[in-house]
């Protein structure tokens, strides 16, 4: 049943789970002074104590959902910098660095390890919309020049193509660094598929709407973005979490 096949007792041992231990794992905000040209270090604090409060496992800063194109570079490593040194190793930091540039992808990997980061993201190129060898072929190129663990991110509906599940195995099989997956395409069948594929990635769902059925199903790997605007659990909104460009 959906249970046994999302059971991670005999999945995601070794690599994956000494990387990425199971549980919850924040999509942090990223907050913004009121006019937008600066982050608010003192918000951006209290939103990482408050989530390890909550004792979740991991924390992902400089992801999509921290509006990671808007951010400088120096403001990326500063938010690792931070977030790594306020976990102080009471949860793994994952940061986003993937982008549609490949080269820019591996600098920025290699920058969120230098600064103490679990591990890295890996977004799909989005925009360019890769044809599957292209998205091999980046990944791999990623894989090849980052030491540390890597995270894929399968977004189809916000990048504009879909990792499939094939492709997806074919690089976990290729890129031994390739350790976990995180997917929000919308449903609970793709992690299904992929577990069903393979058994070296930890495969976390990303979708907040199916948190009770994955839970209910046994999957023991998920990524929220509802946790990272809030305070404590998800009814009390950070102070500061509007977002660089959001609407009046």
């Amino acid at each position: 049943g959906p249970a046994d096949l999302f059971s991670f007792r005999e999945r995601g041992k070794g690599s994956a789970m000494a990387a990425l231990p199971p549980g919850v794992y924040t999509a942090l905000v990223t907050p913004f002074s009121p006019d937008g040209t600066s982050i608010d270090w003192e918000a951006f604090e209290k939103l990482v104590a408050s989530q390890i409060e909550g004792k979740v496992a991991g924390l992902i800063p400089c992801g999509t959902t921290g509006e990671s194109p808007t951010l400088t570079e120096s403001e990326q490593r500063e938010l690792t910098r931070r977030t790594v040194k306020l976990a102080n190793g009471r949860a793994r930091v994952v940061v986003g660095t993937g982008t549609n540039n490949t080269k820019k992808t591996i600098e920025a990997s290699r920058a969120a390890l230098e600064a103490g980061a679990a591990a890295v993201m890996l977004v799909t190129p989005y925009y360019s919309r890769p044809s599957q060898e292209g998205l091999l072929r980046h990944v791999s190129a990623v894989a090849s020049e980052v030491s540390g663990p890597i995270m894929l991110y399968n977004i189809p509906y916000r990048a504009g193509v879909e990792l499939t599940v094939e492709t997806a195995a074919r690089i976990a099989d290729a890129c031994p660094n390739v350790v976990a997956l995180k997917d929000a395409s919308g449903g609970a069948l793709y992690c299904q598929e992929l577990l069903q594929r393979t058994d070296r990635l930890a495969v976390f769902s990303g979708d907040d709407h199916v948190y009770e059925r994955i839970v209910h199903d046994g999957l023991a790997y998920f990524v929220s973005g509802l946790g990272g605007r809030s305070m404590y659990g998800f009814d009390q909104p950070i102070e500061g979490s509007e977002g660089r460009y959001a609407d009046d």
